[in-house]
């Protein structure tokens, strides 16, 4: 055999080894994230079982982690209840004292409103403060109307053309500039359309929106002006007769109170969640009592279905069973694959090492040839992949064999170092020529056989051509 053929033979099983190996591992995985994802959700069948016991709460005193587990939701929900209730009781109360200080405030500003009307000072600065607020509101409603009636007529007036050319020139003002002939031009389009008499207007108008903004100007900063001196006097009064200490205390109990019904709010809103099943507290009993669950044997699953009366977990039991055959399967499955994926590893690395030795070892040069036939190498490879061989003793027997073929010269495929093949000796060679010599006088053609070792082989030639093969059999 070529040393490229011995190469391709290896390579072969290498590739289908790591093929097979690879196909194994790939079952087995599947196999197990199978596994995974059917115990997932067997544990939330489980949940869904617990939930629907937690929801009617039987007598399970048989099993008394599931029945701890119940009472403790139990306790838990009670205790919610007793929360909401302090909850409501203190928001009760708040609002009755909130009744109170309301009540309490209300004397109080009539008794600052009386001071306030007897002090000359506060009656002369709350007059000025109310005629300020109405001139106010009367200049409010002049600056409404004159932005409204100027800002139309403007428009008219920028909407002239020959007027909007004439005011971008700025004719009639004291930068106008121009050469005589648009001098001319201007005066000339001025006349036309009465520029002095509308630019007076025009101005008129831009002066009005000016005075009226600069009048509500003055009159708002007065307004704010004796609007924070009568504020001082009013607080002044208040705190005199002790309201000022009242309302600081109803605005921090309706902070309380708001922040009371936001507690409520959502306390109440756990309680239902818990007590309809969807609640942190329920999810997490549900969770226990499912870890507990995991554990029973089925007829045990089986008389807890029975002390409710919801046939939910009854159809629950029957996915259970079938999830669990289910697992089983798949579990069976990797134990079938898992051994043959173990042998086909260890035969891999066996000839995945030899193929390398083989490498390293120049023997796939092309220029040998091994005098060796390919059922001879895959029995070998099998004695190899069962251990019965190490992975160089096919490396060794390769060396005994090789050859590199002349073409101008006889050649010989027997080995002189004495191997496996080694099949003849020095004694056996010149009886063999003696043989060879005698025969060839008689019929120009020879044959011979000898033995040595456990070795055969033949030769032939002509007296014509002076070549010959050898074959050796293993």
């Amino acid at each position: 055999m070529k040393a490229s053929e011995v190469s391709a033979l290896i390579y072969d099983h290498e590739i289908k080894l790591e093929r097979r190996a690879r196909e194994l591992n790939t079952n087995i995985m599947l196999s197990r994230e199978k596994i995974v994802e059917l115990k997932r959700e067997l544990m939330s069948i489980y949940q869904q079982m617990a939930k629907v016991l937690l929801l009617e709460s039987p007598d399970v005193q048989d099993l008394s982690q599931i029945n701890q587990l119940i009472d403790q939701l139990k306790s838990q929900i009670a205790d919610l209840n007793n929360r909401l209730s302090a909850l409501k009781q203190k928001a009760e109360k708040d609002r009755q004292k909130y009744k109170e200080l309301t009540a309490e405030a209300g004397e109080l500003e009539k008794r600052r409103d009386d001071l306030l009307s007897q002090d000359p000072a506060f009656v002369s600065l709350n007059n000025k403060y109310i005629q300020a607020d109405n001139d106010a509101l009367s200049i409010d409603e002049q600056s409404s109307q004159v932005q409204e009636e100027a800002s139309n007529k403007l428009a008219e007036y920028d909407s002239n053309p020959s007027f909007h050319y004439l005011i971008q020139r700025k004719f009639s003002q004291p930068d106008y500039r121009g050469k005589w002939i648009f001098r001319n031009l201007d005066n000339w389009l001025a006349r036309q359309v009465d520029f002095p008499r509308n630019f007076r207007n025009y101005n008129m108008l831009h002066a009005m929106k000016q005075e009226i903004a600069k009048r509500q100007l003055t009159m708002n900063q007065r307004l704010e002006a004796l609007s924070a001196e009568r504020d001082t006097m009013i607080a002044g009064a208040a705190q005199n007769v002790g309201l000022s200490e009242v309302s600081q205390q109803l605005a921090r109990l309706e902070q309380v109170l708001d922040e009371g019904l936001v507690n409520i709010k959502k306390l109440h809103d756990e309680l239902r969640k818990n007590i309809t099943g969807d609640g942190v507290l329920f999810e997490s009993v549900t969770a226990k009592i499912a870890e507990v669950m995991q554990t029973l044997p089925l007829d045990r699953l089986n008389a807890l279905t029975l002390k409710t009366e919801s046939s939910l977990d009854d159809e629950l039991l029957k996915r259970v069973l079938a999830t669990k055959n289910s697992i089983a399967s798949f579990e069976n499955i990797i134990a079938t694959l898992y051994p043959e994926w173990v042998r086909t590893g260890t035969e891999y690395d066996r000839i995945h090492a030899m193929a390398q030795s083989f490498i390293n070892s120049d023997l796939n040069r092309s220029k040998y040839q091994y005098d060796i036939g390919m059922n001879q190498i895959e029995t070998i490879l099998v004695s190899i992949f069962s251990g019965d061989f190490g992975s160089r003793h096919l490396l060794e027997i390769l060396k005994s064999v090789k050859y590199v073929p002349n073409n101008n010269s006889s050649s010989s495929s027997s080995s002189s170092s004495g191997g496996f093949w080694s099949t003849s000796s020095s004694s056996s060679s010149s009886s063999s020529r003696e043989s060879s010599s005698r025969s060839s006088s008689g019929s120009g053609g020879y044959s011979s056989s000898s033995s040595s070792g456990g070795g055969s082989f033949s030769t032939s030639s002509s007296s014509g051509g002076g070549k010959f093969t050898t074959t050796d059999s293993f």
